[in-house]
């Protein structure tokens, strides 16, 4: 498959949604730098590089999930997987930082993520 097949398999699988196939394409380095910072919240934001030194292959293990070939069903599989990792990780950020999680917000796109999943 050509990239740009790829490419176009993501936006159909995404329901032409141009937000959640950006989700989808940030989605994983962006959950591995919050892992980085619930590690250590003064680490840098390097996504992939050194992270099994940096985090661990346990830690890691809950992304496993999140890597899935380009089928509609498959990458939103993964998507619901990527996102229960945000919340676990950011739930427990907020709380160490003493700051409010964004309940409210999650909501609202975990239940539009759900809708588009069921279009498809």
């Amino acid at each position: 498959m050509t990239q740009q097949a790829g490419v176009q398999r993501l936006v159909d699988a995404c329901a032409g949604d141009e937000d959640v196939v950006a989700a989808f394409i940030g989605g994983s380095s962006t959950a591995v730098n919050l892992m980085r910072l619930q590690a250590d919240f003064g680490a840098a934001a390097e996504g992939y590089s050194k992270v099994e030194r940096a985090l661990g292959v346990e830690r890691l293990a809950g992304l496993r999930d999140t890597v899935c070939a380009l089928e509609p069903a498959a990458m939103w599989h993964a998507q619901r997987r990527l996102g229960d990792q945000y919340r676990r990780v950011g739930t427990d950020l907020a709380q160490r930082q003493h700051v409010e999680y964004p309940t409210a917000l999650d909501r609202l796109v975990s239940d539009r993520l759900a809708r588009l999943s069921e279009r498809r």
